[in-house]
C-alpha cells in the first residue's frame, strides 16, 4: 500500500489483451509468453506455469475470418489444415469442431484457445490401422451424429465412422461444380465415392448416379 497506493481492499478492472491480426497469411508470430522467452534459461520446474498464462487467442479470429468468406447456407468448413500447428487439422462441422492429429499431440495452449470458443469440441486420431470414435475434449456434450450444411445441401456427418467424418470439406468447390454441369438426363458414375457426397450434388441437379 505504500508503494503502489492500491489497499487490500481496493477491486480492479479487469483487462482482457486482444490482438486484431489482419494479414493474409496464416500467423506465424509468438501465441504465448512462453513463445517470446528463451525457455532454456527457464528453470524447468517454472515451465508449466509460463506456458500456461498469457496466450494469444487467434483460433477464434481463425473461425471468424473462415465463416466471413463462406457460400450461403454453408456451415461446414476446414478451420486449420496442419498450420500453424503441424500435423493437427480442425473442422468445423455446424456448432461443433473435430481436431484430428496425426503423429503429434495436442498443445496445452491450443486447448485453451478451443475452450475459449464455447464449442463442442472432440478430438480423434488420425491412424489407417485404428479407427475409433473423437473422444470428447471440452465444451458442451454433442452427439457424434448430426447434419451439416454446404451449399444449401444437407448431409448426415457421423464423426464416429471411420478414417474421416464422411465429407472431405476441401472437395465443397468441386461438388458445387458437379451440380451445375449435370442435368436431367444425364447418367454420372462415381468411381472415388467414400460417402458419396458428390453423387449427392449430381442426383440433386436431376442426373443418375
Amino acid at each position: 500500500e505504500l508503494l503502489c497506493k492500491v489497499k487490500k481492499t481496493d477491486r480492479l478492472w479487469p483487462v482482457y489483451t486482444v490482438c486484431l491480426y489482419l494479414g493474409e497469411e496464416p500467423w506465424d508470430g509468438p501465441r504465448n509468453l512462453a513463445d517470446m522467452l528463451d525457455m532454456e534459461q527457464v528453470p524447468e520446474e517454472f515451465h508449466p506455469y509460463i506456458q500456461s498464462h498469457y496466450s494469444l487467442n487467434l483460433l477464434e479470429a481463425r473461425i471468424t475470418d473462415r465463416e466471413s468468406r463462406l457460400p450461403a447456407q454453408t456451415n461446414a468448413y476446414r478451420v486449420a489444415d496442419g498450420s500453424p500447428w503441424p500435423d493437427i487439422f480442425i473442422d468445423a462441422l455446424a456448432d461443433r469442431l473435430l481436431v484430428s492429429l496425426r503423429n503429434t499431440q495436442l498443445p496445452r495452449g491450443l486447448k485453451e484457445l478451443l475452450q475459449q470458443t464455447g464449442r463442442p469440441v472432440y478430438l480423434k486420431r488420425l491412424d489407417n490401422d485404428v479407427k475409433v470414435a473423437p473422444i470428447h475434449l471440452c465444451g458442451p456434450q454433442a452427439d457424434l451424429r448430426f447434419p451439416i450444411l454446404e451449399n444449401g445441401v444437407r448431409y448426415i456427418i457421423d464423426m464416429a465412422a471411420g478414417y474421416s467424418q464422411g465429407i472431405f470439406l476441401d472437395q465443397r468447390d468441386n461438388r458445387a461444380t458437379v451440380r451445375q454441369r449435370c442435368h436431367k438426363g444425364m447418367t454420372l458414375l462415381n468411381t472415388f465415392s467414400y460417402t458419396g457426397a458428390f453423387s449427392v450434388c449430381a442426383a440433386l441437379a436431376g442426373a443418375t448416379t
